[in-house]
């Protein structure tokens, strides 16, 4: 990503926060609340195996999400459009558990078999920053 786009993702992403994420389930888009975690400047979303969401991201990757902007007065967004991939990694999954404490609220272990953990890899942001009435596009 370019450190425009790094520096904005710094400002206004914490380690975690709720976002309404899009998949698509054949002929409609399905959104739900989710738990966006941002850690190490990459994105991650934890899941059961089961879960409805994954079976659609085994057929369409593709996903966006949605997260509100505030301030005192003024709303704004940002939109990140992208695909998911599904995280093998026992070195990355352990540091996501170990780090990301309502994870262990679900789940035992790392290694836990309905523990599903996703990765998120940009490919378009729009942002309209809280007070502003137009949208910035970034290609990541």
């Amino acid at each position: 990503m370019s450190k425009k786009t790094d520096d904005m993702l710094k400002k206004y992403l914490k380690e975690t926060q709720f976002v309404h994420l899009a998949t698509y389930d054949g002929e409609f888009p399905r959104v739900r609340p989710v738990t966006l975690i941002w850690l190490d400047e990459e994105m991650f979303f934890s899941t059961g195996t089961e879960d409805n969401k994954v079976c659609q991201l085994k057929k369409n990757k593709n996903i966006e999400l949605c997260y509100d902007l505030k301030d005192e007065k003024n709303a704004g967004y940002l939109r990140i459009s992208g695909s998911i991939t599904f995280v093998r990694s026992k070195a990355v999954r352990k540091n996501v558990f170990e780090k990301i404490s309502f994870i262990r609220m679900f789940f035992k272990t790392p290694e836990d078999k309905g523990f599903c953990l996703l990765k998120l890899k940009p490919a378009q942001i729009e942002f309209i920053k809280p007070g502003d009435h137009l949208a910035t596009k970034f290609k990541v």
